[in-house]
Order: C-alpha cells, then sequence, then structure tokens
C-alpha cells in the first residue's frame, strides 16, 4: 500500500476481511478489486463506496458470472421480449461439501457471512441484473443435525412487482454430484441454463417468423430446431 508503482490492489481473502482491507487500500489512494461480498453488512459497503467516490477510485466486485457468455445470452432474450414477460424464475444449487472441513472459514458465519452473503450473492446478483431489485417475500436457513453447520438456505423473492422466483443453496453433495440449475418461465416459452459455470443453454418458446429470425440471430451458431409450425386458425 506504501509503493507508488502499485496502483490496483485485488482483495481475495475470506469475507470478513474484504471491508478492513477495502478500506486501507482505498485510503492508500489505490484502485480496488475486491472478490464477492464487498462486505458482510450494507452500512460497510456503503462506506466503500462512498470513500471510492470521494477519492474518484475504481471499486469492484468481482462478480464473474456477469462476464459468463451464456448468461449474458439470456440476457439478451429476457431483454428481448420474444418469448414475452417473465413470471418465474428459479435457482437451485446442490453444491459439494467433500473439500469444506470442519474448519474452513466457509462454514463460521462470523468470517463468510453465511451462504445467503458469501455464496448466494453470486445468484442475487445476477438476478438484479436480469430483472432489477428483489424483494425478498420469505427466507429459511437448516442447520445440519448434530452441527452448528447451516448448510442448506431457501428464499422466494419478486421482482418488479410480479416476477416470482425461488432459490435454494445446500452445501451436502458428494464432489461429483455438484451441480446447479437455472429455469426461467415466460409467456411463451421458457430457458434453461445448466452448470455454476453454465455450460448449456435451452430454451423452448412460442414465436412467429419475425421472432424466430432475431432469436437466429442472437443464438449464432447454435441454431433453433423446428418442432412444430401452426398456419392460422
Amino acid at each position: 500500500l506504501e509503493r507508488d508503482d502499485v496502483e490496483v490492489v485485488l482483495i481475495s481473502t475470506p469475507p470478513a476481511t474484504h471491508y478492513p482491507l477495502a478500506l486501507r487500500a482505498l485510503q492508500a489512494g489505490k484502485h480496488v478489486i475486491v472478490e464477492k461480498p464487498i462486505a458482510l453488512e450494507t452500512a460497510q459497503a456503503d462506506e466503500l463506496i462512498a470513500r471510492a467516490g470521494e477519492k474518484r477510485l475504481l471499486l469492484a466486485v468481482d462478480h464473474m458470472l456477469r462476464y459468463n457468455a451464456l448468461l449474458n445470452l439470456a440476457g439478451e432474450i429476457i431483454e428481448s421480449g420474444l418469448l414475452g414477460a417473465p413470471l418465474h424464475f428459479f435457482f437451485e444449487n446442490y453444491a459439494e461439501d467433500e473439500r469444506l472441513p470442519d474448519d474452513h472459514w466457509f462454514w463460521d458465519r462470523g468470517q463468510s457471512g453465511g451462504i445467503f452473503v458469501e455464496h448466494a450473492v453470486h445468484f442475487f446478483d445476477l438476478y438484479r441484473k436480469w430483472f432489477g431489485d428483489l424483494e425478498v417475500l420469505a427466507a429459511h436457513k437448516e442447520t445440519r443435525p448434530g452441527t452448528e453447520k447451516i448448510d442448506r438456505v431457501w428464499c422466494a423473492l419478486r421482482a418488479k412487482g410480479s416476477i416470482l422466483g425461488t432459490h435454494y443453496h445446500g452445501f451436502d453433495q458428494t464432489y461429483r454430484l455438484d451441480r446447479a440449475d437455472h429455469r426461467i418461465l415466460f409467456e411463451r416459452g421458457d430457458l434453461t441454463i445448466n452448470g455454476w459455470i453454465p455450460g448449456r443453454l435451452g430454451l423452448h418458446g412460442i414465436v412467429d417468423s419475425e421472432e424466430k429470425a432475431r432469436l437466429d440471430e442472437m443464438l449464432g451458431d447454435c441454431g433453433l430446431e423446428i418442432i412444430a409450425e401452426y398456419k392460422g386458425c
């Protein structure tokens, strides 16, 4: 932090340290890239943002899913309205705990903030990018029997006053069964996205010729399969 030849600091440490380390870096006049979450408390995040603004410094959170090609394609399809208005979304993450020993900081809510803050922040950020601000309707957490580990969480959400959604995050699978799925339901179709780091996108929908041409353009080399054609009443 005292070196003049260092302009940017990358913070990739356990979440509880993000706020104090980012604050020190900003006070030293450095641009900051910090792993998610930016902090464990909203007030801490607000303070970092304000401090960066005062000093005209870059403060960025590494929300890596914002740069995934398939998720950006999904965002284009949502924004296009080609499948009608979105009605419902869900994200379900069945994560492994084989490589999370009992003494790992992940299980310590004081260090990690818990699953919603340490892990689900990826997907809250993604769905806010797609649908705007999210309202939490309900939330629940489960503690693993015989331990103090909160290993499963669930919440119900609403966006734009009418788009309903759910998130489930569980850390109780074996490494080989680690998997994650998104589904978005529209008025005239749905999108499915598979993989924590997405590797597959599926689309089903009813579109007219003009809308099909626009989807073809968006999908590039992927292409569309016509299952049935409707010639009118």
